[in-house]
């Protein structure tokens, strides 16, 4: 596209078309014949093992939380 010249000002001088959008068959394709380097599966495989500890995490207080709730012994220290 041609910028569009006022006198002063050139409209449209840093105009770049937008990048198309990538549906499933296209990405398929490119991991086909390029697949991701050995750091970017590392990195990703450390990621989503922080987020599995995480959320193990959270569901053991949650449990822990809820065991202490139906202890006997716990509503007796505040009576």
């Amino acid at each position: 596209m041609t910028p569009y010249h006022t006198g002063k000002v050139q409209i449209g001088l840093l105009y770049t078309k937008p990048m198309p959008d990538y549906d499933g068959h296209m990405i398929r394709v490119q991991l086909a014949f390029c697949p991701p380097s050995r750091r970017i599966i590392a990195t990703h495989r450390m990621s989503l093992g922080a987020a599995a500890r995480e959320a193990l995490m959270i569901a053991g207080l949650a449990a822990f939380f809820v065991l202490i709730g139906y202890s006997p012994n716990i509503w007796n220290i505040f009576s």
